[in-house]
């Protein structure tokens, strides 16, 4: 099941023709994975103060579909698509009002040990935050 966040497209994110600049959709992305650690009782400020592993974004890529104008809400919706040795791939759908989806994007994080800064295997802990926020866990 995914997780959904809801948002609204802001005058600081369009450009001159208030269409949502392109860069826009991973800003939403991004918000939309904080909601989802933190509904699963780890906000990412947590994870990144406490814990012992992080994982940055090692890749990205979007397709667009319909444009997100000013004052459009959306619902942006998680998954975890893929678990793989010590990466995540997240996809994401950006979904109008009217239901209809205005961009896909597929992000995936690599996991790292915080001290040594090496990759790591994804820890159970981590699987564990995304079940809790409703996610779930690809075999």
């Amino acid at each position: 099941m995914p997780f959904e966040y809801q948002t609204t497209v802001l005058f600081s994110q369009v450009d001159s023709v208030g269409i949502a600049f392109f860069g826009r959709i991973f800003e939403h992305c991004h918000a939309a994975l904080e909601a989802m650690l933190e509904a699963g009782g780890r906000p990412l400020r947590q994870i990144i103060e406490e814990g012992d592993w992080v994982m940055p974004l090692v890749h990205a890529e979007a397709d667009f579909k319909r444009p997100m104008r000013l004052g459009d809400r959306i619902t942006v919706r998680v998954a975890l698509a893929e678990v793989s040795g010590g990466s995540l791939r997240f996809s994401y759908e950006l979904i109008g009002d009217d239901g209809r989806v205005r961009a896909t994007a597929s992000l995936v994080h690599a996991v790292i040990d915080k001290q040594r800064f090496k990759g790591r295997r994804v820890p159970r802990e981590a699987l564990e935050i995304f079940r809790r926020a409703g996610l779930d866990i690809p075999a």
